[in-house]
């Protein structure tokens, strides 16, 4: 356990007068298409002994693909569920056609066609490295949810050019809408999106702090632009969250319909990294993640911490080192405390040699003496091609020298 080189004096708090719960009417509308998650397949067997289609398939052509796929969300959790991608326009360059066996009857039935269209995804991201076509908004089963309104998702086929070796097919899927509005605390104007992300018609699945199983919840400034990277994953819906210097306490109701924060007050502690060139994110069950960049002191609210990862930013020259796995992962912040994280960034190599049919394969562990384990490495001046290495023999005679790729 980490703990703090210095106290501050004074203690800080979240402070804001007792306004109570208010709530925040959200608007359900059409979600920007991005996969939450893609889900693998198995070949579907024709013919009645199999898993394909027993009644329908003649409105297959030649070209169609039959498959299980198994989804691990919704209605179809850890269900198998029979599609088919089919090229149907004469000339067309990519599917154009998904057929869903919604109902589970193996019989292409009516309302189980739907068209691919290509997807734009640039305002779900970086552009993804492959062609994805979308069967949007599916009623993914006949009945209403438990939420009280209908259930649509989208389905998404990805088309990879440079496929490796063995690479099968997978299936994506999404919800199709989502809940948003606008709030207005002390006089700034935040833009709330809900989104479905457990992909089952409820807009009230809270993060229980084990893993990220649940919906998530954006509150972003109306006046600043929304990052387009996918490296940063949407917030989960938690029971607090932190909004501008004020502290909230977080209810949905009426199934995403209303959003109700309630002003709460925080005791809080400071954390700050022993290193200028030190960034470490930090996670907590209530409250969520937070960067603490290299060089900067944040007011975070008290309690056990976790060291999700850290790194190592050079400026000059331009280089990142990123770590995982510390052995010291929990951080403890008491009320009106500093904390100084001091996380070991040394790397010591230890390298594994295996012999295959005449050659020696290398292995390269990179680990710190706090138990942390290299994740990744960037540098300029490398352009992330990976690590050199130069292999001497007792004599300092050169053996070898390469350069050990990442991946």
């Amino acid at each position: 356990m980490i703990r703090s080189a210095t106290l501050f004096t004074g203690m800080i708090f979240f402070i804001c007068a007792p306004l109570g719960a208010e709530d925040y009417a959200l608007t359900f509308e059409k979600a920007v298409h991005n996969p939450v998650a893609f889900f693998g397949t198995a070949p579907a067997e024709a013919g009645e002994k199999g898993t394909g289609w027993i009644d329908g398939d003649e409105f297959l052509t030649k070209d169609a693909q039959s498959v299980i796929a198994y989804l691990g969300m919704g209605e179809g959790q850890n269900a198998a569920l029979l599609l088919s991608v089919d090229t149907k326009a004469d000339g067309a360059d990519k599917p154009d056609t998904l057929y869903i066996d919604l109902n589970r009857n193996r019989t292409l039935d009516e309302a189980e066609t739907f068209p691919l269209v290509l997807v734009d995804n640039k305002g779900a991201g970086p552009v993804m490295p492959f062609t994805l076509l979308c069967a949007e908004k599916v009623a993914y089963h006949d009945e209403y949810s438990a939420g009280g309104g209908p259930f649509h998702v989208n389905f998404y086929y990805p088309i990879i050019d440079d496929a490796p070796p063995g690479f099968g097919t997978a299936f994506g899927l999404s919800a199709w809408g989502c809940y948003s509005g606008r709030v207005t605390l002390d006089g700034v104007a935040y833009d709330v999106t809900l989104e479905d992300r457990t992909v089952n018609g409820s807009f009230c699945d809270f993060d229980s702090g084990s893993h990220f199983d649940c919906d998530s919840l954006e509150m972003r400034r109306a006046d600043q632009e929304k990052a387009l990277t996918g490296l940063t994953p949407p917030s989960p819906l938690r029971r607090k969250m932190l909004i501008g210097d004020r502290a909230f306490g977080v209810t949905v109701k009426e199934n995403g319909r209303v959003l109700a924060l309630e002003s709460i007050t925080v005791e809080t502690g400071r954390v700050s990294t022993s290193s200028s060139d030190l960034a470490v994110n930090l996670s907590h069950p209530d409250w969520g993640s937070f960067p603490i960049e290299a060089g900067e002191t944040k007011a975070l609210p008290a309690g056990e911490w976790t060291i999700v990862d850290y790194s190592r930013v050079k400026k000059e020259p331009s280089s990142v080192c990123y770590y995982s796995a510390p052995t010291d992962k929990s951080v403890s912040l008491a009320g009106g405390e500093s904390v100084c994280l001091d996380l070991a960034t040394t790397l010591v190599a230890a390298v594994t040699a295996t012999p295959r049919k005449g050659l020696v394969q290398l292995g390269l562990a990179m680990t710190t003496d706090g138990g942390a384990t290299m994740r990744g490495f960037y540098s300029e001046k490398a352009k992330g091609r990976g690590i050199p290495f130069h292999i001497t023999n007792a004599a300092g005679e050169t053996l070898e020298k390469g350069t050990f790729e990442f991946g």
